[in-house]
């Protein structure tokens, strides 16, 4: 069994209160430290996602075709962008549960050439939810029935001492409050302290978090999954479509394949459904 929380209900505020205020005044080293305490003893359960599918996107540069399904894995070292989880070092892959999810995460400009990948799980992934009791609203995901044996899992674990419990609710509010803040101004330094958060969770045997798509107004699911991860995955279709420039939230879809060489090259084709059709998201 795992130990129970080191740091009292007034304690847990406390630092609470430092990771929620000016986090400038910290190194990363002492705020990684700050969010560790927070999780010791703490039950945090994960959630498998059973060999569905899963969906990611990338940016064409102009109107250009990839080539070979190696382009729309992790961005090589040297071209990552930090985001919500990952700093300019480390390769992070950001997937969703729909396409729609997807089109929204990647706000392509009208016009722009997008082209969504559909991955097929063919193994079991395992997934640390963070932010997602209190907001997250998908039903066939997150149902009543799990939230209750959640909460019934975790007043257990806790011989439902109201305190302990306390303590697990306030952090996971901080969770909350912490993952689905919108980042307004597009500054790295908005997600500084989710990526302290993701080197320590990371470190978990998990494939990768779980976490409620801010675009889609918490509606949706994002996973950012580790590099190792990769092996999990595998690439079934890609669609190429192109943003309505009249219309938005509107595409056309304008290439696709289902058909890879042996080393991986994208043999686009026309087998994928209409070309012509608007679809709205």
């Amino acid at each position: 069994m795992l130990a129970k929380p080191k740091l009292s209900f007034t304690e847990i505020k406390d630092v609470i209160r430092v990771l929620s205020g000016d986090v400038d005044k910290f190194s990363d080293s002492e705020l990684y430290q700050y969010f560790k305490r927070l999780t010791i003893g703490l039950p945090m359960q994960t959630l498998n996602f059973q060999r569905g599918l899963l969906f990611r996107g990338r940016s064409n540069i102009g109107s250009t075709l990839f080539e070979n399904i190696s382009e729309l894995w992790y961005p090589p070292i040297g071209e990552i962008r930090p985001n919500r989880f990952n700093d300019k070092n480390t390769q992070v892959l950001y997937v969703a549960d729909a396409k729609s999810t997807v089109i929204q995460e990647i706000k392509s400009p009208p016009g722009s050439i997008v082209t969504l990948i559909t991955f097929s799980a063919t193994e079991q992934i395992t997934t640390l939810p963070i932010g997602i009791s209190y907001g997250v609203t998908k039903q066939q995901i997150f149902n009543t029935d799990l939230l209750r044996k959640d909460n019934f899992k975790k007043a257990e674990y806790f011989h439902n001492d109201q305190n302990l419990i306390k303590i697990d609710q306030i952090v996971m509010k901080f969770l909350f409050d912490i993952v689905t803040k919108e980042n307004i101004t597009g500054n790295f330094k908005e997600y500084r302290l989710t990526n302290i958060i993701a080197k320590h969770l990371f470190q978990a045997k998990i494939d990768g978090l779980l976490y409620p798509s801010i675009s889609r107004k918490l509606y949706d699911i994002n996973m950012a999954l580790k590099k190792e991860s990769k092996s999990k995955l595998k690439v079934t279709q890609v669609d190429v479509i192109k943003m309505d420039s009249a219309i938005e939230g509107r595409f056309e879809l304008i290439a696709c394949s289902n058909q890879f060489g042996s080393n991986g090259e994208i043999i686009y084709n026309n087998q994928c459904g209409s070309f012509t059709e608007m679809i709205k998201i």
